[in-house]
């Protein structure tokens, strides 16, 4: 995936997205070199892990219904 479709792919902005490739936060392929710029790629695999590492689940024993009468 190029970066378009990347940052479809997770919900953010191509911007958010470039900022996390300099912070090294988010997986990539850098592409070999051509002269002064070097392409980069995404591997959707690589993203659904990343995502899946990071995805917040809340805990069973932490859920509580409002109490009745309150909403």
């Amino acid at each position: 995936m190029d970066y378009s479709q990347a940052a479809i792919f997770l919900g953010v902005s191509q911007r958010s997205l470039q900022r996390y490739v300099q912070e090294g936060r988010v997986p990539y392929v850098r592409l070999p070199q051509r002269g002064a710029w070097a392409g980069i790629r995404f591997v959707r695999s690589d993203l659904l892990r990343w995502l899946e590492q990071r995805t917040v689940k809340p805990r069973r024993d932490r859920v509580r219904s409002a109490a009745p009468g309150t909403l």
